[in-house]
Protein backbone atom coordinates (compact mmCIF):
# COMPACT_ATOMS: atom_id res chain seq x y z
CA UNK A 1 0.00 0.00 0.00
CA UNK A 2 2.82 2.40 0.91
CA UNK A 3 4.53 1.92 -2.46
CA UNK A 4 1.32 2.67 -4.38
CA UNK A 5 0.62 5.80 -2.33
CA UNK A 6 4.22 6.92 -2.70
CA UNK A 7 4.05 6.47 -6.48
CA UNK A 8 0.83 8.51 -6.67
CA UNK A 9 2.51 11.23 -4.60
CA UNK A 10 5.53 11.26 -6.90
CA UNK A 11 3.34 11.57 -9.98
CA UNK A 12 1.29 14.32 -8.33
CA UNK A 13 4.42 16.22 -7.29
CA UNK A 14 5.91 15.88 -10.78
CA UNK A 15 2.76 17.18 -12.46
CA UNK A 16 2.58 19.95 -9.86
CA UNK A 17 6.15 20.95 -10.65
CA UNK A 18 5.36 20.99 -14.36
CA UNK A 19 2.40 23.25 -13.63
CA UNK A 20 4.63 25.68 -11.72
CA UNK A 21 7.12 25.79 -14.61
CA UNK A 22 4.25 26.29 -17.07
CA UNK A 23 2.87 29.11 -14.90
CA UNK A 24 6.27 30.80 -14.99
CA UNK A 25 6.53 30.44 -18.77
CA UNK A 26 2.96 31.61 -19.49
CA UNK A 27 3.18 34.61 -17.13
CA UNK A 28 6.58 35.57 -18.54
CA UNK A 29 5.34 35.25 -22.13
CA UNK A 30 2.23 37.26 -21.27
CA UNK A 31 4.31 40.03 -19.67
CA UNK A 32 6.70 40.15 -22.64
CA UNK A 33 3.84 40.21 -25.13
CA UNK A 34 1.98 42.83 -23.09
CA UNK A 35 4.84 45.28 -22.60
CA UNK A 36 6.97 44.74 -25.71
CA UNK A 37 4.34 44.10 -28.37
CA UNK A 38 1.22 45.54 -26.65
CA UNK A 39 -0.47 42.21 -27.35
CA UNK A 40 -1.09 40.28 -24.11
CA UNK A 41 -2.18 36.67 -24.13
CA UNK A 42 -5.92 36.95 -23.42
CA UNK A 43 -6.18 33.34 -22.26
CA UNK A 44 -3.22 33.43 -19.84
CA UNK A 45 -5.14 34.58 -16.75
CA UNK A 46 -7.82 31.89 -17.13
CA UNK A 47 -5.28 29.13 -17.73
CA UNK A 48 -3.07 30.11 -14.80
CA UNK A 49 -5.76 31.07 -12.29
CA UNK A 50 -8.35 28.39 -12.95
CA UNK A 51 -6.23 25.41 -13.94
CA UNK A 52 -2.50 25.54 -13.34
CA UNK A 53 -2.56 27.09 -9.84
CA UNK A 54 -5.22 24.64 -8.69
CA UNK A 55 -3.29 21.67 -10.05
CA UNK A 56 0.03 22.92 -8.64
CA UNK A 57 -1.43 23.25 -5.15
CA UNK A 58 -3.63 20.17 -4.88
CA UNK A 59 -1.52 17.60 -6.70
CA UNK A 60 1.39 18.25 -4.34
CA UNK A 61 -0.62 18.32 -1.10
CA UNK A 62 -0.01 14.70 -0.07
CA UNK A 63 3.71 14.87 -0.85
CA UNK A 64 3.87 18.08 1.18
CA UNK A 65 2.26 16.30 4.14
CA UNK A 66 4.55 13.28 3.83
CA UNK A 67 7.74 15.35 3.72
CA UNK A 68 6.65 17.67 6.54
CA UNK A 69 6.89 20.77 4.37
CA UNK A 70 3.56 22.12 5.58
CA UNK A 71 3.08 24.63 8.38
CA UNK A 72 2.85 23.04 11.80
CA UNK A 73 3.03 24.30 15.33
CA UNK A 74 4.83 21.77 17.51
CA UNK A 75 5.45 23.68 20.73
CA UNK A 76 3.26 21.49 22.95
CA UNK A 77 3.23 18.52 20.60
CA UNK A 78 6.99 18.02 20.87
CA UNK A 79 6.76 17.93 24.69
CA UNK A 80 4.30 15.03 24.74
CA UNK A 81 5.42 11.47 25.45
CA UNK A 82 5.91 9.36 22.31
CA UNK A 83 2.74 7.26 22.73
CA UNK A 84 0.52 10.28 23.52
CA UNK A 85 2.03 12.08 20.53
CA UNK A 86 1.11 9.12 18.30
CA UNK A 87 -2.47 9.19 19.62
CA UNK A 88 -2.73 12.95 19.08
CA UNK A 89 -1.27 12.57 15.57
CA UNK A 90 -3.76 9.80 14.79
CA UNK A 91 -6.72 11.91 15.98
CA UNK A 92 -5.56 14.96 14.02
CA UNK A 93 -4.95 12.81 10.95
CA UNK A 94 -8.44 11.31 11.23
CA UNK A 95 -9.95 14.81 11.40
CA UNK A 96 -7.92 15.91 8.37
CA UNK A 97 -8.88 12.68 6.60
CA UNK A 98 -12.58 13.47 7.14
CA UNK A 99 -12.19 17.01 5.81
CA UNK A 100 -10.22 15.96 2.73
CA UNK A 101 -12.58 13.06 2.05
CA UNK A 102 -15.44 15.57 1.90
CA UNK A 103 -13.35 17.80 -0.38
CA UNK A 104 -12.44 14.84 -2.64
CA UNK A 105 -16.02 13.61 -2.91
CA UNK A 106 -17.43 17.10 -3.42
CA UNK A 107 -14.86 17.90 -6.08
CA UNK A 108 -15.47 14.59 -7.83
CA UNK A 109 -19.20 15.38 -7.85
CA UNK A 110 -18.35 18.77 -9.39
CA UNK A 111 -16.28 17.03 -12.09
CA UNK A 112 -19.13 14.67 -12.95
CA UNK A 113 -21.73 17.46 -12.92
CA UNK A 114 -19.61 19.76 -15.09
CA UNK A 115 -19.00 16.94 -17.57
CA UNK A 116 -22.67 15.98 -17.63
CA UNK A 117 -23.82 19.58 -18.11
CA UNK A 118 -21.08 20.44 -20.64
CA UNK A 119 -19.98 23.44 -18.55
CA UNK A 120 -17.35 25.83 -19.87
CA UNK A 121 -15.76 28.94 -18.40
CA UNK A 122 -16.67 32.11 -20.27
CA UNK A 123 -13.70 33.92 -21.73
CA UNK A 124 -11.40 34.13 -24.69
CA UNK A 125 -11.19 30.33 -24.76
CA UNK A 126 -14.11 28.22 -23.55
CA UNK A 127 -12.17 26.07 -21.07
CA UNK A 128 -14.02 22.99 -19.75
CA UNK A 129 -14.93 23.49 -16.07
CA UNK A 130 -14.41 19.86 -15.07
CA UNK A 131 -10.66 20.14 -15.68
CA UNK A 132 -10.36 22.77 -12.95
CA UNK A 133 -12.09 20.50 -10.39
CA UNK A 134 -10.25 17.28 -11.26
CA UNK A 135 -6.91 18.14 -9.57
CA UNK A 136 -8.76 19.00 -6.35
CA UNK A 137 -10.48 15.61 -6.35
CA UNK A 138 -7.33 13.68 -7.28
CA UNK A 139 -4.98 15.52 -4.92
CA UNK A 140 -7.41 15.28 -2.01
CA UNK A 141 -8.01 11.58 -2.67
CA UNK A 142 -4.27 10.88 -2.61
CA UNK A 143 -3.99 12.76 0.68
CA UNK A 144 -6.89 10.73 2.09
CA UNK A 145 -5.03 7.53 1.20
CA UNK A 146 -1.83 8.87 2.80
CA UNK A 147 -3.67 9.94 5.96
CA UNK A 148 -5.45 6.58 6.23
CA UNK A 149 -2.15 4.74 5.89
CA UNK A 150 -0.53 7.15 8.36
CA UNK A 151 -3.23 6.50 10.98
CA UNK A 152 -2.85 2.72 10.67
CA UNK A 153 0.93 2.95 10.99
CA UNK A 154 0.61 5.23 14.02
CA UNK A 155 -1.83 2.86 15.69
CA UNK A 156 0.18 -0.30 15.05
CA UNK A 157 3.75 1.02 15.28
CA UNK A 158 3.44 4.16 17.43
CA UNK A 159 5.26 6.26 14.83
CA UNK A 160 5.31 6.62 11.07
CA UNK A 161 8.92 6.79 9.89
CA UNK A 162 7.82 7.58 6.32
CA UNK A 163 5.97 10.78 7.28
CA UNK A 164 8.39 13.49 8.32
CA UNK A 165 7.51 15.50 11.38
CA UNK A 166 9.79 17.68 13.50
CA UNK A 167 8.00 16.49 16.62
CA UNK A 168 8.38 12.83 15.61
CA UNK A 169 12.16 13.18 15.96
CA UNK A 170 12.00 14.62 19.48
CA UNK A 171 12.56 12.08 22.26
Amino acid sequence: MEAAIRRLEQIGAAVSGCCVVTIMLVVSADALMRYLLHAPLPWAFDLVGSYLMVAAAYLAISETFRTGDHISITLIHSLLPRRVRAIVDAIISLLALAVYAVIAIGSWNNVVEALHNHEYLPGYIAWPVWISHAPIAVGSAILVLRLLHHVFVLIYQGADPLVHSEAAHVE
